[in-house]
């Protein structure tokens, strides 16, 4: 796609924004294109710009005044700008040929699904911790209270890099951008995603390192209930080892060849603010999926703005959502009240989908629902249908339950499924993942979903691009 067509398409989306809370999110994206300017210079020239008191949509030529604005304070801090946007001609040109038109509004689920329309070498990248996991199963998980172990299993871990081993084992191209020392758990999570098809090219392996491999703890017990406790070793070094070797731009060129970016929280500040630099480069015609968990979650709305409001798809566990909206939460709320809070915190999301991974028990019906962000502020709830009856799944361990159900949401947008496929797709891959112990042993395999979803999902119909 050209220069040319990556502007204007923002900019028509701006005409169509402006006086909305999307207008400041698409005023970032006209900044990925070249203007990299602060948010709140942004807000301060647009709110000098004169627009229509009676309509949403300014004139051409106050769209092509804002992005003059920007471009002038351009010249003042030096930076380096796009000459054809200086070019009058240009503008005329592209005001002839597409300037009135206006783009029809469209759910967050057909947005994403139409950037996953892409024809790219990889399907997944996902830049992650990678991490080896000693998972324990207790009988229950209690403050101040000794428990003993009834069973304990290493398992390789990472939450990105579960959904990408999820993904490639039910047909997707996966790649891992992350890292690990050059020591026995670091080779054997290489050799591991290895097996599983997973491209491993964008992973560092550090040799000689002062600190490990990352790794956690999982107390898993039997109400469903976990507790990690995460040692991040290598694992926060990974921006500042990427700067230093001059290998961030070969991470962005490997993001521009995806057609899903996804990006898992991370333990420090650098890796946040790399992913963040990453997904801002590549958002205009890349679907950006993030999973925040507890520790993205736990810093709030206001420091993750910037990644959320790149995002086309969030995955959020629903007491996450909780803790993400911090004093906004109201615990017995709708859902879709929650999500639309989420939104009006940010002030900046585009079409979007939260996909809401619920608590799962011991036994469990509904392990997740997808809620899609409709034109006009309206959301849409989707839950999984035709499901077992309560007694047929019993839960081991919920550990790779949210990661595996991320792949089929992944593996849906791909193929581009519908929200109902997609829920139902995931209800299914969390249950087979939550049989066993850690979080991968129980993913299933591509020739596995058809008599997994006969056993988990029985009312509802298969979809023909997974049984083709």
């Amino acid at each position: 796609m050209s220069t040319e067509t990556d502007l204007f398409t923002a900019l028509r989306a701006l005409r169509a924004a402006v006086g909305s809370p999307k207008a400041a999110h698409l005023f970032r994206r006209i900044e990925v294109l070249g203007v990299p300017l602060g948010r709140n210079t942004l807000y301060d020239l647009y709110s000098r710009m004169d627009s229509p008191a009676d309509t949403r949509a300014p004139a051409w030529s106050t769209v092509e005044a804002f992005v003059r604005a920007c471009l002038d304070q351009a010249d003042r801090t030096g930076r380096r700008i796009r000459p054809e946007w200086r070019n009058h001609d240009w503008w005329e040109d592209l005001y002839r040929n597409y300037g009135n038109t206006s783009p029809q509004p469209v759910d967050g689920w057909t947005h994403a699904v139409e950037k996953a329309r892409r024809d790219c070498p990889t399907d997944l990248l996902t830049i992650t911790a990678m991490n080896a996991d000693a998972v324990h199963l207790v009988d229950r998980i209690q403050r101040d209270h000794e428990v003993v172990s009834r069973r304990s299993q290493y398992a390789p871990g990472g939450s990105g890099a579960n959904t990408a081993v999820a993904l490639s084992r039910i047909g997707g191209r996966a790649a891992v951008a992350g890292i690990v020392a050059d020591d026995s758990e670091g080779r054997n999570l290489l050799a591991q995603l290895a097996g599983d098809d997973v491209d491993v090219a964008g992973v560092l392996a550090v040799p000689h390192s002062r600190l490990p491999t990352g790794s956690t703890i999982v107390l898993a017990d039997q109400s469903g209930g976990r507790m990690i406790v995460v040692s991040p070793g290598i694992n926060s070094e990974l921006a500042t080892r990427l700067r230093r070797q001059g290998r961030v731009d070969a991470l962005v060129e490997a993001a521009q060849q995806c057609r899903i970016l996804h990006l898992t929280s991370m333990a420090g500040n650098g890796q946040r603010v790399l992913q963040q630099e990453v997904a801002a480069t590549v958002a205009d015609r890349t679907v950006i999926t993030l999973n925040p968990g507890a520790i993205y979650a736990s810093l709030g709305t206001a420091r993750m703005e910037p990644l959320l409001s790149l995002a086309d798809v969030v995955f959020v566990y629903e007491q996450q959502l909780d803790v993400l909206l911090g004093h906004y939460a109201i615990q017995d709320r709708p859902v879709e009240d929650k999500i639309r809070d989420m939104r009006a915190r940010l002030s900046r999301l585009q079409p979007a989908v939260t996909v809401l991974k619920l608590s799962m028990g011991t036994t469990q019906t509904r392990s997740v629902a997808i809620t899609v962000s409709e034109p006009g502020g309206r959301m849409k709830t989707y839950y999984p249908d035709g499901v077992v009856d309560v007694d047929c799944h019993r839960l081991t361990d919920a550990t790779g339950a949210g990661d595996a159900s991320v792949a089929g949401v992944m593996l849906t947008l791909l193929n581009g499924g519908t929200p109902v496929e997609a829920v139902n797709l995931a209800h299914v891959m969390a249950l087979a993942a939550s049989g066993t112990v850690g979080g991968r042993d129980g993913v299933p395999r591509r020739p596995d979903l058809g008599s997994l979803w006969e056993q988990y999902s029985s009312g509802a119909e298969i979809p023909s691009w997974l049984t083709d």
